[in-house]
């Protein structure tokens, strides 16, 4: 899908989703380490043309305690607001509902694990740290953790960014909706969000409804995603394209 991008790189950031080093499920372990080379790629490119990069490995942030860019971020990045105050909706989204969740194409109440599971003590304890694939340029980008919702979006706005790209997983689940830094949050509070969408993966196991593949189940959700306004999508090569050919 064509995507209109700022005229000013300036305005735009990246946000890597949960690529962490490890999972709980051994198919979607299996998937990250084919996605985060080709999530690298990308944020080389975008980082080279002026994108800011954030990476958020969610429940990380002990690997990344004496980080350069894990300091940044909470040095330049707004506080968060109290919780008796929240960021004002400027966009309401209309999509339909279960228990005041999403209701997405595929049943993911099992987990969505495909192929069994790698690990089967707390699924926090699976992860340590971003998969080590994608690189961390310490003195340009910035790491922030799932909570953090709130300041990572004061932080664009205080930088006059305008366009979130995601890349990373799980698109039914933390990068769509269970994450504060979430497309349903940032697209609720104004942010135009774009979805790289081969740069992402589904937790779906295909033998809950739709019984569809898993490749399938991804794209039911991405196509959710796009008739209810969350994001627009793009291919990854598209967009490297676009960014190389308008700020290179």
């Amino acid at each position: 899908m064509s995507i209109t991008l700022p005229t000013d790189p300036k305005k735009i950031a990246l946000i890597v989703i949960d690529m962490w080093d490890k999972h709980w499920c051994n198919g979607a372990m299996d998937r990250t380490k084919v996605l985060a080379p080709k999530v690298n790629d990308l944020v080389n490119s975008a980082r080279d043309c002026g994108v800011l990069i954030i990476h958020a490995p969610s429940g990380c942030m002990d690997f990344y305690e004496d980080s350069p860019a894990r300091k940044r971020f909470l040095q330049e990045a707004p506080p968060q607001l109290p919780e008796n105050q929240s960021i004002p909706l400027k966009v309401i989204l209309r999509f339909p509902k279960e228990n005041g969740k999403p209701k997405l194409p595929i049943d993911d109440s099992d987990g969505g694990c495909d192929t069994g599971q790698a690990y089967r003590g707390s699924q926090d304890d699976v992860w340590h740290r971003q998969h080590d694939k994608i690189q961390i340029v310490q003195e340009a980008d910035f790491i922030c953790d799932d909570g953090e919702g709130q300041r990572v979006f004061r932080l664009l706005a205080k930088r006059g960014i305008t366009t979130l790209l995601y890349a990373g997983v799980h698109v039914n689940m933390c990068v769509l909706h269970t994450r504060m830094t979430s497309m349903i949050w940032m697209r609720q509070w104004g942010m135009n969000c774009v979805l790289i969408r081969d740069l992402t993966d589904s937790m779906y196991n295909p033998k809950r409804p739709p019984f569809v593949s898993q490749e399938e189940g991804t794209e039911k959700v991405i196509k959710f995603i796009e008739q209810y306004g969350f994001a627009t999508t793009i291919l990854s090569g598209e967009l490297k394209s676009a960014l190389e050919h308008k700020f290179n």
